[in-house]
């Protein structure tokens, strides 16, 4: 049975790391626009938003699908692609900042600010 398991778990692993352009980094709570620049999105894309550094934001556009999907810990949201990060060093790796709606369905505790080890992808 433990192998089973083990396997299983093996083959999701590979099977989130291995989506095409996924990439993993650290989630951090967006906050008070220090540390991304906003794209003037309009209100109905809702309350989940997702700022990444501009390297990987590819052939996407801001405000506009596909949307991010961000997994941790068995939990995941989906996030419009709402900005770009401008700190400090942001653009070297995989992270990403996350609007407190979308943050809030991945903590695992009550007010998490950041959560490392987030997987997430364009769908």
């Amino acid at each position: 049975m433990f192998f089973i398991s083990s396997l299983l778990a093996v083959v999701s692993a590979a099977t989130i790391l291995g989506r095409v352009n996924a990439f993993k980094g650290t989630a951090t709570l967006a906050e008070n626009n220090v540390g991304y620049v906003s794209c003037p999105c309009p209100a109905f894309n809702g309350p989940s938003a997702a700022y990444i550094p501009p390297a990987l934001a590819g052939d996407n556009q801001c405000c506009q699908f596909p949307e991010i999907t961000i997994n941790y810990n068995g939990k995941s949201v989906s996030a419009v692609f709402s900005g770009f990060l401008t700190c400090d060093g942001c653009n070297e790796g995989q992270d990403i900042y996350l609007s407190p709606f979308a943050m809030q369905q991945l903590e695992d505790t009550a007010n998490q600010t950041t959560l490392s080890g987030v997987i997430w992808s364009f769908d």
